[in-house]
């Protein structure tokens, strides 16, 4: 991200995929670059070694209605970093270093969000009283997750639910 040109930047989409362990190190820091990107729709990001503060930045972008992390080590930290997005209207974070129990998720928009991917995560029943918070949520994907059938109750109220995976956990 340093290495970008100099100017206002007018981007919709960001991937920094870092699978192939080619990218240079990020710190926090250069996240800075994307303050402020008003077309911003999208970010994705994948294997980099940064802190959940780092995502701060992108409540300055007023477009932005998808992130999408996968394998960075951002545990349940991250929530409250997001709660400035207020557009986010898609979430995915899965395959995450640290514990992902979804404690917390209450700092995302609960009136946007539409689609919360959290397959392969740690996400506990606890979790769910929040999810069930999630008043426009249309998918919801906790495949392989330790859910159990005592917190399935907590989301009876998601009443535009399209979409329910629980595959891979101990719902029956």
């Amino acid at each position: 991200a340093a290495d970008l040109p100099p100017g206002k930047l007018s981007l919709r989409s960001i991937g920094l995929n870092n699978n192939g362990n080619t990218l240079k190190a990020m710190a926090d820091g250069d996240f800075q670059v994307f303050a402020g990107l008003e077309r911003l729709e999208s970010i994705s990001t994948n294997k980099l070694t940064i802190t959940p503060a780092a995502f701060e930045v992108f409540a300055t972008c007023p477009a932005l209605e998808e992130i999408q992390m996968q394998y960075n080590s951002l545990g349940d930290a991250l929530w409250p970093y997001l709660a400035g997005v207020k557009k986010l209207r898609k979430m995915v974070q899965g395959f995450d270093g640290l514990p992902v129990q979804g404690i917390g998720i209450s700092n995302l928009s609960r009136t946007t969000m539409e689609e919360l991917v959290l397959g392969s995560t740690s996400i506990v029943d606890e979790a769910l009283k929040e999810i069930g918070k999630f008043t426009a949520l249309k998918t919801l994907i906790l495949e392989t997750t330790k859910i159990s059938d005592a917190g399935v109750p907590a989301l009876a109220g998601l009443n535009k639910l399209e979409r329910l995976n629980v595959r891979g956990t101990n719902v029956t």
